[in-house]
């Protein structure tokens, strides 16, 4: 699936041409085959930012039962100085939620390492004050989501 670590314009320009060293990225679909032939799609963010290239995710993919969103919003070269933004915030979050409409979604990858500026609780916030509290799953580190095929 489409994904990208830098936003379109000066910064793109300038990953691409002067090689700075951010690196390219992507996300995945997963289909699983169920009974009856029915497909299950789990579709997996991965490190990208809020761009144009992920509308064409629903119109390759109109259901998806599971999306694991990774948020956080990485900041380099970190949370005290974020010059560039390279995962989802909050804000970007709550778009792709909007965007993909998966049956449900569980945040991931928000808390992992000192360059995270987004805290999950900002999330937590879009989401109740969009009234989709009912699609949302939060895992504490452990903690499994169980589902069937």
């Amino acid at each position: 699936m489409p994904g990208k670590h830098v936003p379109p314009g000066l910064a793109e320009m300038v990953n691409s041409k002067l090689g700075v060293g951010i690196p390219p990225t992507n996300g995945w679909m997963v289909e699983l085959l169920g009974e009856g032939g029915k497909t299950y799609r789990i579709y997996i963010s991965g490190d990208t930012l809020m761009v144009d290239d992920l509308k064409s995710i629903p119109e390759m993919f109109p259901h998806v039962d599971l999306m694991l969103i990774h948020l956080g919003g990485t900041s380099i070269p970190g949370p005290n100085l974020p010059l560039l933004m390279v995962t989802m915030d909050a804000d970007q979050g709550i778009q792709l939620v909007h965007l993909i409409n998966a049956d449900v979604t569980i945040p991931i990858h928000y808390d992992d390492y000192d360059a995270f500026k987004s805290p999950l609780k900002d999330f937590q916030d879009l989401v109740t004050q969009a009234g989709l509290d009912k699609k949302v799953v939060y895992l504490n580190r452990g903690d499994q989501y169980a589902f069937k095929v």
